[in-house]
């Protein structure tokens, strides 16, 4: 079986955004990779034609509903300039878009993409400059550990500090996690590939 470095086929140069050639992945995974991010596309995204949006609403990705959450120990604080881009969410657009984010009311919503299952909920408050702070936040409740309820905090702060607001804060990577190369994780969470820290290592 031919493996990628044994050239570039013609049926193989127009492909969907974010799906890459991997060195040594072979032809039989490269098929799997291309069919799952068709599928989870297909089955995502909304089924009627829509306009290009610079603001993601509920109606931007097709999601499920919040299920039982628990509250996690999450504050920040954001300028008018950083509060107008996290109204702004974020629609996914390509495979490394691992994040549905949305603002609706006084808000923020996130989502996996792929699954559409709800993970975090964000209260906020804005404030007459039109800057902002958290009230509250939420966590989805199977991640209830203390250990994954602590990590949690540390994920959604780089979400949103990274994917919203452009922070270049490290990525959070837990403790103990193996991984075949450096940056597997992270890539998996949330399709980036910043440098990482572990929460809590001197």
């Amino acid at each position: 079986m031919k493996g990628r470095n044994d050239g570039v086929s013609e049926d193989r140069k127009d492909l969907p955004r974010g799906i890459e050639w991997q060195p040594g992945q072979t032809d039989e995974a490269w098929e799997k990779e291309i069919t799952a991010f068709l599928e989870a596309s297909e089955e995502l995204r909304p089924k009627t034609p829509r306009v290009i949006e610079t603001h993601a609403t509920c109606s931007s990705w097709q999601r499920k509903p919040f299920e039982e959450t628990v509250e996690i120990r999450y504050e920040d604080r954001f300028s008018p300039e950083e509060f107008e881009k996290l109204k702004k969410g974020l629609i996914p657009a390509a495979m490394e878009d691992k994040w549905f984010i949305y603002f609706e009311g006084d808000q923020l919503f996130l989502h996996r993409s792929w699954t559409g299952s709800g993970v975090y909920r964000v209260i906020l408050k804005q404030e007459e400059d039109g800057g902002g702070e958290v009230l509250s936040a939420h966590y989805a409740a199977e991640f209830r550990e203390e250990s994954e309820l602590e990590y949690g905090v540390a994920l959604l702060a780089f979400l949103i500090g990274n994917l919203l607001l452009d922070r270049g804060l490290p990525f959070p990577k837990p403790a103990g996690v193996t991984e075949p190369a450096l940056g597997v994780f992270q890539h998996g969470m949330t399709g980036t590939g910043y440098p990482e820290e572990t929460p809590g290592k001197e």
